[in-house]
């Protein structure tokens, strides 16, 4: 479509779809796979295995099925001239200010919801000694989306997506700042603030995916062309970079800020590492989220109005070219 309200509608329907996978993941698995054992956490490796593999086939047979069932219906006008044009495609991305906005944005929010979903596995089970607790939160993790989604359209209408998801993860990130300073013992408590937080990323988190067509619509007003395979793959590829990144840094934390990890069934005795582990789940979150937020104010240049401005132009070239 190239409304870009019912693009929001698209955004948010894929978003509430990943949400109800992810109450599965995060609310099931955890009570599934980990176990205490005389007051120490014991990883249930079998299971942890045959689960793997379970969403593995899943995740195939959904690929497949949305592959064979899209349809492409906001087409480009392709010119002989203009076919195979990659060159000319990468120098128009270079000098969209848009696309590396979102990259960076994406990136960031990547490193934080990735870097502290490693974090909290350790929050809940070491600090806070609570697997309760922690399929809790995963709840609310992915509840927040459900949440919004009713909401997503009428906010989308009336504020926009830059200016909702910029004010939504700025809220988010006062919530982890808060939580960093306060130091909270309780985990009830905490999954209480977390809700909150989850709230504030679960909107941007809804409506990210129609940025990327706002970004291709600024590419075809500024170059003539639209370049939506080359776009989608360039921001995707991005995100995997965030991904792995954030895949390496857990590791690499947990690792500088001294924890131990236990081999062949042997008690260890976190001192200092959980304390440290505590700052890290809340300080890293704020400051990303910070970030995410001052990018999509300040870098991000598709407001409410440019958008339905580019939207306008493009309408009025389509029809022309008729």
């Amino acid at each position: 479509t190239s409304d870009p309200i019912e693009r929001g509608q698209l955004s948010t329907f894929r978003s509430v779809g990943a949400a109800l996978a992810g109450v599965c993941v995060n609310v099931g698995v955890p009570l599934f796979v980990y176990a205490y054992e005389g007051g120490n956490q014991v990883v249930i490796a079998d299971r942890f295995f045959y689960i793997a593999c379970l969403f593995a086939v899943l995740a195939l047979i959904c690929y497949i099925l949305c592959y064979s069932l899209s349809t492409e219906r906001v087409k480009p006008q392709v010119k002989e001239s203009n076919r195979g044009s990659f060159a000319k495609a990468v120098k128009g991305m270079v000098h969209n200010r848009s696309l590396l906005a979102i990259i960076g944005a994406a990136i960031v929010l990547l490193l934080s919801m990735l870097l502290s979903g490693s974090m909290n596995t350790y929050l809940y089970m070491d600090y806070f000694k609570s697997k309760e607790a922690m399929s809790l939160a995963g709840f609310f993790s992915t509840g927040a989306t459900l949440i919004l989604a009713p909401f997503s359209t009428a906010i989308l209408k009336k504020f926009g997506k830059k200016e909702a998801s910029a004010a939504s993860v700025l809220f988010a990130s006062v919530i982890y700042f808060i939580l960093f300073f306060v130091r909270i013992q309780n985990p009830w408590a905490f999954c209480v603030m977390i809700a909150f937080g989850n709230l504030g990323t679960g909107l941007f988190n809804l409506l990210i995916w129609a940025f990327i067509t706002d970004v291709i619509d600024y590419q075809e007003v500024q170059t003539g062309s639209r370049d939506d395979g080359t776009i989608y793959a360039v921001y995707s590829f991005a995100r995997k970079i965030g991904q792995a990144l954030a895949g390496g840094l857990g590791g690499w934390v947990l690792g500088a800020i001294g924890y131990q990890s236990s081999k062949a069934g042997e008690v260890i005795v976190q001192t200092d590492s959980v304390t440290r582990i505590y700052t890290v789940a809340t300080l890293a979150p704020a400051v990303c989220y910070l970030i995410v937020g001052l990018i999509l104010l300040f870098a991000y240049p598709l407001s409410k109005s440019v958008v339905e401005e580019n939207n306008r132009i493009l309408a009025e070239r389509r029809t022309a070219a008729k």
